[in-house]
């Protein structure tokens, strides 16, 4: 954080944007506090505080969104993937005096696409955000509890198996290295889509749907372990 401060404190930064739970870098949560400190930094410093929630947002650590769990309320919050519930679909949603600054006194528009404000796009999202407010989110923490319940008898039973984080459903599984693409081939091959995260593609990225049933969610796990035993076969484990 003294980094940030000095980087903060130099007059050449105009905002700060992060993901509250690092998604494509490995499925990695920042220790606690460590968000409101440094929406108190961008604060001190007059700094534009976004909020990447792509990934992590709409329900799936188990909140409205991932930053709800410090409460903080950032000038800008970026949402989409899971909002459109498989329809293309993101918002960016920002306080009034950070539009009247984007769109200044014209309110001209000064972002757009081709399907902006898609009808049939933005009706799938209210029933997204109808769902999420009826406790679908909730079904998150049931979903990563389960989630890391087996990953937790992968690593006692499978030295590739290295660590397990994340929050809610989205739970993360670092792996000996090539171990997760090999998973991730062989549980295609055997009907279940599941992604590799991090730099080096080391970890295992477990992302279900919140409307999967256990039955279904049991079902993958299982696929995904025979994967695991599959491609620890084929590497020597010192």
């Amino acid at each position: 954080m003294e980094k940030v401060e000095q980087i903060a404190s130099s007059g050449e930064v105009g905002a700060i944007i992060i993901e509250p739970i690092l998604g494509r870098g490995g499925i990695k949560v920042p220790p606690p506090g460590f968000l409101s400190d440094l929406a108190k930094l961008a604060a001190r410093h007059n700094l534009v505080f976004i909020t990447d929630e792509i990934y992590c947002g709409a329900g799936r650590t188990g909140t409205y969104l991932a930053s709800d769990i410090e409460g903080l309320a950032p000038d800008v919050i970026c949402l989409g993937k899971a909002l459109g519930g498989g329809m293309p679909l993101s918002a960016c949603m920002m306080r009034p005096w950070v539009a009247d600054a984007v769109h200044g006194a014209s309110h001209e528009a000064v972002h757009t696409s081709t399907f902006l404000g898609h009808p049939i796009a933005c009706a799938a999202g209210l029933g997204v955000m109808q769902a999420l407010d009826k406790g679908l989110a909730g079904r998150a923490a049931q979903i990563g509890g389960l989630i890391t319940n087996k990953a937790q008898e992968w690593q006692q039973k499978y030295p590739v198996v290295l660590e397990i984080r994340g929050r809610g459903a989205m739970i993360g599984i670092e792996m000996a290295p090539s171990v997760a693409s090999q998973v991730v081939a062989i549980a295609l091959r055997k009907g279940v889509m599941v992604l590799t995260e991090g730099v080096s593609n080391e970890t295992l990225a477990l992302m279900p749907p919140l409307v999967i049933t256990d039955r279904e969610l049991n079902r993958a796990l299982n696929i995904i372990e025979s994967a695991i035993v599959e491609s620890q076969k084929s590497l020597i484990i010192t």
